[in-house]
């Protein structure tokens, strides 16, 4: 299992975004607020696109924060 990247957990609950490692290329998933609804968002080739489609992600989804980012 990789090593995650734990961003800080807010007070209360709120949507988050995870960049997971898939194989040979990079997944960008959604998790709602409360944990019981996930959504596959994209299949990325490199880290770097990962990182850049989870930036412009936060821009869509404005309450979302980073979750987990494997190194």
């Amino acid at each position: 299992m990789a090593d995650a990247i734990a961003f800080p957990a807010p007070d209360r609950p709120c949507p988050r975004l995870h960049i997971w490692r898939a194989g040979d290329g990079w997944e960008l998933h959604h998790e709602s607020s409360h944990g019981d609804s996930w959504a596959l968002l994209d299949r990325l080739h490199t880290r770097e696109d990962a990182l850049s489609a989870a930036q412009k992600a936060l821009g869509i989804y404005p309450s979302a924060q980073m979750g987990e980012v494997q190194p």
